[in-house]
């Protein structure tokens, strides 16, 4: 079977939050793209997902000041742009957001052969260049209510979000100055250690914390390993290091009191190590220290992880193909090294897909990855307490 047919498309006669859009077909000049969404390590904030696009402009379509070029001028800074892959005539997407900068460049020096690099990123920039102003503030909500509120002040359609409610209760804000949304957005994920991204089809999602008990979340979709008999990886990153442990572990709410957690066996065998996290928006002291007895669950003590698996779905492009063009943040797979005697499940973290139409190894992908199995989160009712001794709530 052949490669998935890649399509990118730019809506030029819109502005970044209409509803109606308008989407022009230019895959005949695709050339290559890099998508990188996501983040590589639970603790880790997710970032702004960015892709990097090459067309081609030997039409000079694409110049911003060529009057006769087909999209004059109408060559933008903001507008909106997509790709997605058609495997077996099923189509998926793959990236959905703005276009940051036009940036003409030449394969063929001196000035021979143009094309165009776009430069993009997904909605999850549009919190970092938004100030919140408003003499009243949020009232007390949870996480999932507030970044609601926040995108409804940002204009962004209430028809392409998928938001979780939360499950912390958040204090009151007070009025807001110039207090600038991705702090905020920020915080409520701090908070309430749930995740805020953009999907590879452009909507808004936050996923709290329990998200990833519930089906599918909770159930292996593939395995990947060394073995024949399962799906195939290219390459595999594994840790073994000092450099996630905490076994000391501090939890400041905003106005409240410091709640911390300690392990003494771990701080004996691998020395004091903290991690702080100050000025966080639930309305309890009992809250912050459940959250800081659950990182010191987590992180007191060294385990081998697989960081991240590549993948060159040519390799097998019948099993590949629907998986990595498919799975999204928070999938859970299996990954296994036998050599290694590493056989876990994963939640993927982060999604990287490069690839280049003059690169006969095609589509290259790399989840990154995080234990499933020390996923969970904290509970209150203690009847729940599970056997891995910690708290999901």
């Amino acid at each position: 079977m052949a490669n998935p047919t890649y399509s990118c498309y730019i809506a030029f006669t819109n502005n970044p939050f209409d509803t109606a859009i308008t989407w022009v077909d230019v895959s005949s000049d695709l050339m290559k793209f890099n998508i990188r969404r996501g983040r590589q390590w639970e603790l880790n904030r997710m970032e702004t997902g960015t892709n990097v696009i090459r067309l081609k402009n030997l039409h000079s379509d694409y110049w911003p000041t060529n009057t006769t070029g087909s999209y004059y001028p109408n060559i933008q800074p903001w507008k909106r742009i997509k790709l997605s892959a058609t495997w077996n005539a099923i189509t998926y997407d793959l990236f959905t957001g703005y276009i940051e900068s036009w940036q003409p460049t030449f394969i063929l020096k001196p000035i021979k052969a143009p094309v165009m690099d776009l430069a993009c990123s997904d909605g999850i920039k549009h919190f970092s260049m938004l100030l919140l102003n408003d003499v009243v503030g949020y009232s007390q909500e949870t996480g999932g209510v507030r970044i609601g509120n926040i995108l409804t002040t940002m204009g962004w359609a209430v028809s392409t979000r998928n938001i979780d409610t939360g499950v912390t209760t958040l204090q009151v804000t007070g009025a807001l100055a110039n207090a600038n949304a991705m702090v905020q957005v920020l915080k409520v994920q701090d908070t309430e250690l749930g995740i805020l991204f953009a999907s590879a089809s452009g909507d808004m999602v936050f996923q709290d914390r329990q998200h990833r008990f519930f089906p599918p979340f909770d159930t292996s979709q593939a395995t990947f390993g060394d073995t024949g008999t399962d799906n195939k990886y290219t390459g595999v990153e594994l840790s073994y290091e000092d450099l996630r442990i905490y076994n000391d572990i501090r939890v400041t709410p905003l106005g409240g009191a410091e709640q911390v957690a300690t392990s003494t066996t771990s701080i004996d065998s691998y020395g004091k190590r903290s991690l702080e996290r100050t000025g966080l928006l639930m309305t309890s002291n009992a809250d912050a220290l459940a959250q800081s007895q659950y990182l010191l669950a987590r992180y007191q003590s060294p385990v081998m992880r697989c960081k991240a698996i590549e993948i060159k779905a040519n390799s097998d492009p019948t099993n590949l193909y629907p998986k990595i063009l498919g799975y999204e943040i928070s999938t859970r797979i299996t990954a296994k090294l036998n050599q290694a005697s590493l056989n876990k499940d994963y939640h993927i973290e982060g999604i990287y897909h490069d690839w280049d139409v003059t690169n006969p190894e095609g589509l290259k992908t790399i989840w990154w990855l995080t234990d499933a199995t020390q996923s969970n989160a904290w509970i209150w009712d203690t009847s729940l307490w599970d056997s891995a001794d910690v708290w999901i709530y």
